[in-house]
């Protein structure tokens, strides 16, 4: 590497690392974004979703309404036995292609004065008496350490179990122990029957995979869209044996198949996103979905610029990023709900019942979400 220090190193070029890494750019600072792959926005780990609200509108603005695939206006939800539930219009943002759209933002920040690294894998963080102080790297099969004052964990979902979540030690501050991960595919199908642009769906029942218990359904374009299951072998079993999905199905051409970590708890934040000289963002930090991600790369990266001005990058100083977002919208953005042992019977019975004015109140906190982009 040509440089051994930088102010800020930020791991992860998703929404939530590039983000951030533009926004303390522009204020003049020196950003290493570190990409692992070899290419932004490779592998893909989700449909492309934005929901809706004023910060999208922003984002959308800047990206291009040219470049949406389909605006999201509705969301249906079908119970264990088969049945819709119910059906809600709704401000739901928009499908976008998550590959363009992350070379975009990663673009806009080395545009900023940002530095990339890709192909660059971080394997372990430099520490001294809790506080973090660099990242050492594997880059073409030999080693670097290279320091920073402040370093942003941006490396999504697996950063809790295995990441810079986990190599910080900062999880010793979580209010939740145990978190739990499991592999979630997402398998993208055309010629794909009743797919309806703009409309999400989810299903649930125990035919579906035991620890995600759903299947998400994503509808893109006539004939086009993804599915969220837990295994390919729950895709299977449920291609050939659901009522809806068989028929649906039947015909379809099998076009990606995408594969991730997903947390059981959907949206639940760490308690603590910062130790002295680290701050975590997006998924790394709890939240799951672009918005939630993409705002919370901003807080911290106000945060930071703040904490260089003052020369301070203590864990007190930087607690002020986890006051923002605990203020703030994305904070109630959770993607799930903790629903108790339920067999199918009582489950179509609290989604009948409840389930329409749970999600109504959830995406009144969705619309909600603003921040300065």
């Amino acid at each position: 590497m040509e440089r051994e220090r930088f102010d800020v190193i930020i791991v992860g070029a998703g929404p939530s690392g590039s983000l951030s890494a533009r926004r303390i750019a522009e204020k003049g600072l020196n950003v290493l974004l570190i990409e692992e792959h070899k290419t932004i926005g490779l592998p893909v780990h989700c449909a492309g979703w934005i929901s809706g609200c004023p910060f999208t509108e922003k984002l959308i603005n800047e990206f291009g309404r040219e470049n949406i695939i389909t605006p999201v206006d509705r969301w249906r939800v079908w119970t264990p036995s088969g049945e819709l539930a119910f059906e809600i219009k709704f401000n739901g943002g928009y499908f976008v292609d998550r590959v363009n759209f992350d070379q975009f933002l990663a673009k806009k920040a080395i545009q900023a004065g940002s530095h990339l690294s890709i192909r660059t894998k971080v394997i372990d963080v430099i520490k001294e008496n809790d506080k973090i102080n660099g990242v050492i790297i594997n880059k073409g099969g030999k080693q670097y350490k290279i320091y920073s004052d402040l370093l942003l964990g941006c490396d999504g979902t697996r950063s809790i179990p295995m990441g810079i979540a986990k190599k910080s030690g900062i999880l010793k501050y979580d209010k939740k122990k145990g978190r739990e991960f499991f592999p979630g595919i997402q398998v993208e199908l055309l010629n794909m029957k009743e797919v309806e642009p703009g409309v999400i769906e989810i299903f649930f029942g125990t035919i579906f995979d035991k620890n995600l218990g759903n299947a998400f359904v994503s509808h893109l374009e006539k004939g086009h869209g993804m599915i969220g299951f837990g295994t390919f072998q729950d895709y299977l079993n449920v291609k050939k044996n659901h009522p809806i999905f068989k028929k649906r199905l039947e015909n379809a051409q099998e076009f990606g198949i995408r594969a991730g970590l997903y947390g059981i708890l959907l949206g639940e934040s760490l308690k603590t996103g910062v130790m002295t000289g680290l701050m975590l963002c997006g998924d790394a930090v709890g939240y799951h979905g672009i918005v939630p991600a993409a705002i919370s790369g901003l807080m911290a990266a106000d945060t930071a610029v703040y904490a260089a001005n003052a020369s301070d990058f203590s864990q007190e100083t930087l607690k002020n990023y986890d006051r923002m977002r605990r203020r703030h919208p994305i904070s109630k953005m959770k993607f799930g709900i903790s629903i108790p042992d339920l067999s199918e019977d009582q489950l179509d019975l609290f989604i009948k019942n409840e389930g329409e004015a749970i999600n109504k109140a959830l995406f009144k906190d969705f619309e909600k979400s603003d921040y300065e982009l």
